[in-house]
């Protein structure tokens, strides 16, 4: 199939963009790398009678350190996410779960800023923008605000973005010196979209955990930071034995939809072998630490 008629808009400037979006923002839809948009418009499962590029829109792409904040840019494209030295030094949690996002085509235009605002609860980036609680910016003619990326997805497919709102930047805290982290997935093959997604960053002093964040995508209609988890390695040596008492922990904590496809049981028993996995690369990073 093809996509409904529609008028295409493509501005060239940051403040030109968003004034075409205050015109008639309920009858607009933002395109930026078009990965998940183009097929739902192409199947009519989205309709619109005005899109607005913003491919052509200077000033909203790349990355960069501000003070303790890695800035990345809403149209930068996950490619250049996992491959810059910026990302992967500040951020490692980022630049490892791009890996995982499609195809090598899929992320040459897929962007970071798309993917947020998208909001499938199993998708890579989101699930660590939870676990790190990163934060959300949003801007509009009226002016620009911050949510923090729990407050953001309120539902699969769904945020707290208004309707004359664009994502313009997204920001993920820099990783404190020594931390580990680990992402894990399951797919049913590489490329595929994930059935669960795990994220985890855990500092480290003395050799024990402190501050510990984990966050699955899949288990709900949001992606979630799970802090009875969290609490069961606040002060303990992370191993391979408590990487295995947290996974089933975190699957008792989980409470995920049935459906004809997933059960809720086959479901939990993948959340628990992601946080497992993602825990057992959090060791390995700590060994490689050593």
């Amino acid at each position: 199939m093809k996509p409904a008629q529609f008028q295409l808009l493509q501005p060239t400037t940051r403040a030109e963009a968003l004034a075409v979006l205050a015109e008639q923002p309920d009858e607009t839809v933002i395109l930026a790398g078009g990965q998940s948009l183009v097929p739902l418009m192409n199947m009519r499962f989205v309709t619109a009678e005005r899109i607005l590029d913003l491919n052509r829109v200077s000033g909203l792409g790349g990355v960069e350190v501000r003070g303790d904040r890695l800035v990345v840019g809403a149209m930068t494209r996950h490619r250049e996410a996992e491959l810059s030295p910026v990302v992967l030094d500040a951020c490692p949690l980022l630049a490892h779960a791009e890996r995982h996002v499609g195809y090598v085509s899929i992320r040459n235009r897929g962007t970071v800023g798309g993917t947020i605002a998208h909001a499938d609860t199993v998708a890579q980036v989101p699930c660590v923008a939870v676990a790190l609680d990163a934060r959300i910016v949003l801007e509009s003619v009226r002016g620009r605000r911050e949510l923090a990326a729990g407050d953001f997805f309120v539902g699969n497919l769904m945020n707290a973005r208004e309707p004359d709102e664009a994502v313009t930047e997204v920001h993920f805290p820099v990783r404190p010196v020594g931390s580990l982290f680990g992402f894990a997935e399951f797919a049913r093959k590489v490329g595929d979209f994930p059935l669960v997604t795990a994220a985890v960053r855990l500092e480290q002093g003395a050799g024990l955990s402190r501050s510990a964040r984990i966050a699955v995508g899949g288990a709900g209609p949001t992606p979630v930071r799970l802090a009875e988890c969290e609490s069961a390695l606040e002060g303990r040596e992370l191993t391979g034995a408590l990487a295995e008492e947290v996974g089933r922990l975190a699957a008792e904590s989980v409470s995920p939809a049935d459906s004809p496809f997933v059960s809720t049981d086959y479901r939990r028993n993948l959340v628990r072998v992601v946080v497992r996995r993602a825990l057992e690369q959090a060791l390995d990073c700590g060994e490689e630490l050593r």
